[in-house]
């Protein structure tokens, strides 16, 4: 069995990240209007990052957890940023939605900006921290801020994949707590 590439496993990412942002459309959709407070907006982003979470953590905890086996045998040499390269390319299609945004502030649309909130409903509470809720108010630096957003993938990427490559299973440590 050989090992897929950082580029199919980045594809592969793309996809459970594109999962985990059409469940975060439905969180988003079914909470809004129920809970259009702080407390509400705290609460979908919370639940969107769990989400995130355990859509990207899992699978490249699994690359890190086979890959020390194939470097063991010899079949590849040990990677230490593979995690952040499969988080690289995972997280692009997170930032196609921001054409949308750039575009409606361009011209004023008030309906681009409210698809580009739906599209990014993964980071629904951290956008409206910045940006408020009409586009004719959005300055343009809280909107390149936003553009920061998206780079928690690579940082989960990397904690997952080195955390699979020494084995340490968070999932393990927090269920099975040791007897004292």
């Amino acid at each position: 069995m050989n090992r897929k590439s950082n580029l199919r496993h980045g594809l592969s990412l793309m996809l459970s990240i594109l999962f985990a942002d059409i469940l975060s459309i439905f969180v988003f959709i079914s909470l809004a209007s129920v809970l259009p407070n702080v407390f509400g907006t705290v609460l979908i982003q919370i639940l969107n990052l769990l989400i995130l979470l355990s859509l990207v953590y899992l699978p490249v905890w699994t690359v890190g957890e086979k890959d020390i086996n194939y470097v063991l045998t010899g079949r590849i040499t040990y990677d230490r940023y593979c995690g952040l390269k499969i988080g690289l390319i995972g997280m692009i299609a997170l930032y196609l939605p921001y054409i949308l945004l750039f575009l409606s502030k361009i011209n004023n649309d008030q309906f681009l900006y409210a698809i580009f909130q739906v599209i990014l409903s993964l980071f629904y509470g951290f956008i409206r921290m910045l940006l408020p809720v009409t586009i004719k108010d959005v300055n343009w630096l809280p909107m390149l801020v936003t553009l920061i957003y998206p780079l928690i993938i690579p940082l989960i990427t990397s904690l997952a994949y080195h955390f699979g490559y020494k084995r340490i299973s968070l999932i393990g440590k927090l269920i099975y707590k040791k007897k004292k």
